[in-house]
């Protein structure tokens, strides 16, 4: 319990001393050095919570990128927020929430509605982040899931790459280990946070279990061809991050994605 304390102590400590800055920067629109100390405080909150991260393969040079990868927790914005350059498009009452809705928006995430009807918005806000020649990581799954198997990814916002030169990079991630243990079904579905979990009775759980492993798998590009089937590149791209998960965590039967 002590250690969690200190970690979760810790971890304040970094978003004041380093995230705050990086809002200071955002303010006098210094973008390159936000950037750099966004992913610094990302990496040092995975350092201070005992996340540690295995990288595999490149990070392509190409911009703009519409990253796609599956999402299990919260955790994972950390990870790849600290492995990638990347930013995050969380769900529009996010931006209110205190302290985290600040931070949010110094990381330069794009708020959207998780509904139908607000689908018009999300879209150009994702637009307007990529003419920018930025990367936008999109969980496709569009909640969580329980860690040991993705969920059907929705094609909606795969629209976002009609834009011309924008390229999809699928990323996989996937847990390894806790507290020194090789994470088994139960062990994933623990760490994920899904379903009703509380956030904060999850996260002095996660704060409590030690060092954890995690892989991020950045898979070759997908270059779509225009004018662009959104169902086709979903499945697509679906297709290439559930083959690894399931490879990777050794799950008896891989998801079946289905059109939408």
């Amino acid at each position: 319990m002590i250690k969690a304390l200190c970690k979760s102590i810790a971890a304040l400590l970094v978003i004041l001393l380093m995230l705050m800055p990086a809002g200071l920067a955002m303010l006098v629109g210094a973008e390159r050095l936000r950037k750099r100390l966004v992913q610094a405080t990302f990496r040092s909150l995975n350092a201070v919570l005992g996340i540690h991260v295995t990288l595999h393969g490149t990070m392509p040079e190409h911009r703009p990128l519409l990253m796609i990868a599956n999402h299990s927790s919260y955790l994972d914005v950390l990870v790849l927020g600290g492995a990638l350059p990347v930013s995050f498009t969380p769900k529009r009452e996010i931006a209110g929430w205190p302290l985290i809705g600040l931070c949010a928006k110094i990381a330069g995430c794009v708020f959207v509605e998780r509904t139908r009807a607000a689908i018009s918005d999300a879209h150009n806000g994702i637009t307007a982040f990529l003419k920018k020649g930025r990367v936008m990581c999109v969980f496709a799954e569009g909640t969580t899931n329980d860690g040991t198997a993705l969920k059907p990814f929705r094609s909606a916002l795969f629209s976002v790459a009609e834009l011309p030169e924008v390229m999809v990079l699928p990323v996989t991630l996937i847990y390894q280990r806790a507290g020194g243990q090789a994470l088994d079904v139960a062990g994933r579905r623990r760490l994920a946070w899904f379903g009703d979990d509380a956030l904060l009775p999850h996260l002095w759980s996660v704060l409590k279990q030690g060092r954890i492993d995690a892989d991020v798998v950045i898979h070759s590009l997908i270059d779509p061809e225009r004018p662009i089937n959104r169902k086709q590149l979903c499945e697509r791209t679906e297709t290439v991050i559930n083959d690894c998960f399931v490879t990777q965590t050794g799950a008896e039967s891989a998801h079946e994605p289905t059109p939408r």
